[in-house]
């Protein structure tokens, strides 16, 4: 990424990434696995991007939960745009 980055930014793009999985690219066997996986690894008053995978039915099935519980802890949700602020992993 380190080397791709640069490339994206000066052709006018902007790179989004998650700073927080659901944990849901494996095997899950209901939705409190992404639900506890999400809620429970939330930074208070950060800026939160939530990996989830719509292919996963557990996940599609926690989605509200997880909006439930943000809504009622504080949290806001926004949609992504060009000037939003862009979350990167950390890459060791």
């Amino acid at each position: 990424m380190h080397s791709i980055l640069p490339k994206l930014t000066a052709k006018g793009y902007q790179y989004f990434d998650w700073n927080i999985g659901a944990g849901d690219g494996s095997v899950q066997t209901n939705a409190d696995q992404p639900y506890n996986c999400v809620t429970t690894t939330l930074i208070p008053h950060a800026r939160n991007v939530v990996l989830m995978h719509d292919t996963k039915q557990t996940s599609v099935d926690a989605v509200q939960r997880i909006i439930d519980f943000g809504k009622a802890n504080g949290y806001k949700f926004e949609v992504l745009q060009q000037d939003s602020w862009p979350s990167h992993q950390v890459i060791k």
